[in-house]
Formats: structure tokens, C-alpha cells, sequence
């Protein structure tokens, strides 16, 4: 089983998919509902708003949401 992770360090944020790490400079989502929540993203939506919307277009995502903030 392969998982996605996204890790913050020094103010940068970082996907990691396997052996693969790479510097995130935009958006970015992973789970269940990232197709979801990379289009609102894309659209111009919050972070809360793009969850939400995974929330409500996939049967693998549902609420409550937590949502946590790193300062840039």
C-alpha cells in the first residue's frame, strides 16, 4: 500500500508520494477526494471551500473537516 503525504518544513511544504519528494509552490490536495478539491482549488477556493466540495461530489469524504494553518 502506497500513501501521499505532505510534510511543512521551513516555511515550504513538500509532497511526497513513495520516493518521490517535491516542493509544493501552489495547490495541492491527497486523498479520497483530491480530484475534487484540486479543481475548486484551481477554480480560485479556499482550502475549506475545496474540502467542502470533496465533501459533497465524493462518497469516500465526508465532514466534520479539521482544518489546520501553518504560517507562510
Amino acid at each position: 500500500m502506497s500513501n501521499d503525504y505532505i510534510l511543512a518544513y521551513k516555511g515550504k511544504c513538500f509532497g511526497i508520494n513513495g520516493m518521490l519528494v517535491f516542493p509544493i509552490e501552489d495547490h495541492y490536495a491527497i486523498g479520497a477526494g483530491e480530484d475534487f478539491a484540486q479543481g475548486a482549488l484551481f477554480m480560485g477556493a479556499s482550502p475549506r471551500e475545496a474540502v467542502k466540495a470533496a465533501c459533497e461530489l465524493s462518497a469516500m469524504v465526508c465532514e466534520p473537516v479539521k482544518l489546520e494553518s501553518i504560517p507562510r
